[in-house]
């Protein structure tokens, strides 16, 4: 083949590839010709939708739930409309996250003090790492229960108030030694028998050995307490038995000689 042939030829190629509506392939992608090529859509090339049978696009899909997303948008239960793509509150999370409120933003996904709760979860204070809802002593409260001392089963709010140094038992925030209920100077700790009544308390104000608590019936008069005598005829509970002269000691002689007050003399006859 001479040098002139080999240059027609190669003009002639050069005609049918730049020439429009020449192909040197019959097999081409999309003229809408009735081409049996492999492309990727059907042989009615001039539609422009992307749902044909044979291309490799999916369909769009069906809504069954009507909350506007389909499984193909990537709604993970099409038959629960309250699980969904939407993030209402725009707090970052979706019900199909798990958002368990998806129209309050306080409620979330986040853990934002690392203590392995979230506000869905039910964190009081997701700022505060010391509030979560672990229960470390299992006692039955967690510090978001109100827990003062999450590793003392014997602290937390149902427990009893204890006189045990200033120890906090029951998350008062008061300890006993602390409370004075009655106001008459004494607590619990201190021997206040009745701490919301301020008549009874541990103090002998008399010295008679004596204090309402220990049941002085009258802590003003030395005369008066549970290891006195009952006089007759005086009309007061000298013993503090509840009864007036019942069962009592009469004195006619005034003071006997070898005693130097009534009571003196009846404290003598009472122990033989």
């Amino acid at each position: 083949m001479t040098l002139t042939t080999n240059l027609r030829i190669l003009i002639v190629v050069l005609v049918l590839a730049l020439v429009p509506g020449c192909q040197l392939n019959p097999k081409d992608d999309d003229t809408g010709d009735a081409d049996t090529s492999a492309d990727d859509d059907t042989a009615d090339d001039y539609t422009a939708d992307d749902d044909t049978a044979d291309d490799d696009d999916t369909s769009v899909g069906t809504d069954a739930d009507g909350d506007g997303w389909t499984v193909e948008d990537g709604d993970c239960d099409d038959s629960d409309a309250s699980l969904n793509l939407d993030d209402a509150d725009a707090d970052g999370w979706t019900t199909c996250d798990g958002d368990c409120d998806d129209a309050n933003n306080t409620l979330g996904l986040d853990d934002t003090d690392g203590d392995g709760f979230t506000t869905c979860d039910g964190d009081c204070d997701d700022s505060d790492a010391a509030l979560n809802l672990d229960d470390a002593d299992a006692d039955g409260f967690t510090t978001c229960d109100d827990d003062c001392d999450d590793t003392q089963f014997s602290i937390n709010p149902d427990a009893a108030e204890l006189c045990n140094g200033g120890v906090d038992d029951d998350c008062e925030p008061l300890t006993d030694e602390d409370i004075d209920g009655d106001g008459d100077g004494f607590t619990t700790c201190d021997g206040d028998c009745d701490d919301g009544d301020g008549a009874l308390s541990p103090a002998d104000l008399d010295g008679d050995g004596f204090s309402t608590c220990s049941g002085d019936c009258d802590d003003a008069a030395a005369a008066i307490s549970p290891a006195a005598a009952d006089l007759c005829g005086d009309t007061v509970d000298n013993d503090c038995d509840g009864q007036v002269d019942a069962p009592c000691i009469t004195c006619t002689a005034g003071v006997p000689t070898d005693h130097t007050t009534i009571q003196e003399a009846v404290d003598s006859a009472a122990n033989g």
